[in-house]
């Protein structure tokens, strides 16, 4: 591909965008741009950079929060549609390279040097071992790694879409109360900003409280935990059980003694519990194998953008990953 690229990680809420230069390296800041100030992808990049800049660049390369299968790609949790020959035409580009958002968070996994991350128990990684990302953000992402014939092959799923049932005897009582998609109850609606709102909406719910019905975000529900607020500590201690749960989930599916990396904006915000040992215990709580989850390790994915990083290295570098079969291009 030609550079320099534009880079561009678009998620249900914000859109990121960088250059990026032949070696992987920023050319400039990071842009961020909400969603909804935009009618489309196209109107955002225009606002996020002059037309002499992306005429220049010639490439663009973005992570999208949505399958990525046939186009157009549509956002599942934000209304943008994405047409990759559209967005080529429109801007005078000469390709277009779309690739799931955690194709991107796998790619940083991968790529990214492991003192930029944080461990949270466990064993050193293996190094060679599967790898699993998770991504808790406006929805919930997931992506898995494995090493072969020495590239990395980057799998990402829709697992935040599985069934989530319920564990202790306040759970059973609360599932009822909680809003599900179609007739189950997926882990994305506990696990994402909309998932913290379900969740608080279902314990006032549940508790008959005069306001249950009440509209609260999800950084409302972040804030009056931080408060006290008994009902929203309890929201926000559950979303993380539920998080480590999950996690141990899928560092059986592949024994991922590579790793678990926690990325995603809710965790950010919610790093403190994250970082606490009632999170460690919750993942390794899987009879009989918490002998072998005590071995697999968590990671803090580095704060910023990971997403990005991981396109960049791509870019730098394609022939260290075999993905070609997941990344969709416009040329």
């Amino acid at each position: 591909m030609s550079f320099p690229v534009i880079a561009g990680d678009v998620g249900g809420t914000n859109s990121r965008f960088r250059l990026i230069g032949p070696d992987g390296a920023a050319l400039g800041e990071t842009l961020t741009l909400k969603n909804a100030a935009y009618p489309s992808i196209i109107e955002a990049l225009t606002a996020a950079y002059p037309a002499d800049v992306i005429r220049a660049a010639q490439t663009l390369v973005i992570a999208v929060a949505c399958p990525v299968d046939e186009p157009p790609f549509h956002l599942t949790n934000a209304p943008w549609v994405i047409d990759p020959a559209a967005v080529k035409a429109a801007l005078g580009l000469s390709q277009v390279h779309v690739m799931n958002d955690f194709m991107a968070q796998g790619l940083a996994c991968a790529s990214l040097p492991l003192d930029t991350m944080q461990q949270i128990g466990g064993h050193p990684r293996e190094e060679a071992a599967p790898r699993v990302v998770v991504g808790p953000g406006t929805g919930l992402g997931v992506a898995q790694l494995i090493r072969a014939c020495g590239k990395w092959i980057v799998i990402p799923g829709e697992g935040g879409h599985l069934d989530l049932g319920p564990r202790t005897e306040r759970e059973f009582a609360l599932w009822p109360h909680l809003e599900m998609r179609g007739c189950r109850l997926e882990v994305e609606m506990a696990v994402s900003g909309q998932g913290l709102e379900n969740l608080y909406r279902g314990l006032r719910r549940l508790d008959r409280h005069p306001d249950r019905e009440e509209a609260v975000s999800a950084a409302q529900v972040t804030e009056r935990a931080h408060s006290g607020e008994a009902l929203a500590v309890e929201a926000v201690t559950l979303f993380t059980t539920i998080l480590a749960r999950f996690c141990g989930d899928l560092a059986l599916l592949t024994l991922a003694h590579g790793g678990v990396y926690l990325a995603g904006g809710m965790t950010a915000h919610l790093i403190d519990l994250v970082r606490g040992p009632a999170f460690r215990q919750a993942f390794e709580d899987k009879p009989p194998f918490s002998g072998i989850m005590a071995e697999i390790p968590l990671y803090l994915m580095p704060g910023g953008t990971p997403a990005l990083d991981g396109i960049a290295a791509y870019a730098a570098d394609p022939q260290a990953f075999e993905v070609e079969r997941a990344i969709h291009v416009t040329r």
